[in-house]
């Protein structure tokens, strides 16, 4: 496909874009013209990776039955500051060559950021998340909260270890679709500051069916296109339904996720593995287990002469 356009309010210029659908432009106060083309389907290097969080304690059973995964996470809860990653157990015994993703809560000073960051092994591919899903507890003082990303974002770009940190600001799906009287999730976008816009999504218990992949992902794939960002999905299942007996129509309802993230240009996603209270997201069925792997397998392989 090729699209033709010309620029209005500028010096009568025609731009032909292959392959977009879409682009943004910017009119400087010189007469300057900067143009950015948004891609309709995953571009080069950007490539669908899946990795997989169980709990600590599972982590040697699910690591036994699936792939490598891509990435992983490592929450480090509030009170518990950003510990140094060499000698920390639930970084350590994570595969090799495994991305670690890190997230912490406290807004811990520079001094301790660096000395994080001066911990990593030269030439290890770390994410880092401050304040995961903050778009509920900030939402009283969202000034506070890209205040923190500010400061992060700083610290980090002065570091020599820089070109190996990725910064990933993650949203809750669920705030943002039915909290919409406590927060605006538009309000909680730090494009100009994190490197990557990222969600946390899972299918409502409400209905007893598999929601469309189109439907859930909707907004993420929204804020994607109307920020221009980078975009994963860092945590993602669903439980089984009732009369899904032997997990055939959940394993299909994740294939046709990755599909759809793949074609939307989302570079991530990270299948949840853990049973929540009354809902298992554990791949305990053979035919989901199977899918996990075949997926793992499927795109991580297309990814892997990629660079992050």
């Amino acid at each position: 496909m090729t699209d033709q356009f010309e620029l209005v309010g500028a010096e009568r210029t025609t731009v032909t874009a292959r392959g977009a659908r879409e682009w943004k432009t910017r009119l400087f106060e010189d007469g300057t013209v900067e143009i950015q083309l948004l891609p309709d389907h995953a571009t080069p290097g950007t490539a669908l990776r899946i990795g997989f969080h169980p709990t600590p304690a599972d982590y040697k059973l699910w690591l036994s039955k699936l792939p490598t995964p891509w990435f992983t996470r490592v929450f480090h809860s509030g009170g518990k500051g950003l510990p140094a990653y060499t000698g920390n157990v639930a970084i350590s015994g994570l595969p090799a060559g495994t991305i670690r993703h890190i997230s912490y809560k406290d807004r811990v000073a520079p001094a301790a950021i660096t000395a994080f960051l001066d911990s990593i092994p030269a030439g290890t591919r770390v994410w880092l998340t401050w304040y995961h899903e903050g778009d509920i507890d900030w939402a009283g003082d969202v000034d506070g909260y890209v205040g923190y990303w500010k400061l992060l974002r700083e610290t980090v770009d002065a570091h020599p270890a820089r070109p190996y940190v990725t910064l990933i600001n993650v949203h809750t799906l669920y705030a943002s679709r039915y909290k919409r009287r406590e927060m605006d999730w538009r309000r909680f976008m730090v494009p100009d500051l994190a490197d990557v816009d990222s969600w946390d999504c899972y299918r409502p218990a409400s209905v007893d069916a598999y929601e469309a992949p189109e439907t859930l992902l909707g907004l993420p794939i929204a804020a994607r296109r109307e920020f221009g960002v980078r975009t994963h999905i860092t945590e993602f299942g669903t439980h089984p339904t009732r009369w899904d007996t032997d997990g055939t129509w959940q394993a299909a309802w994740y294939r046709e996720a990755c599909a759809y993230l793949d074609g939307a240009g989302v570079e991530a996603v990270g299948f949840w593995c853990n049973a929540d209270g009354q809902f298992d997201y554990r791949p305990t069925k053979p035919r989901v287990l199977e899918e996990w792997r075949s997926l793992m397998n499927q795109y991580n392989a297309k990814a892997r002469i990629e660079v992050d």
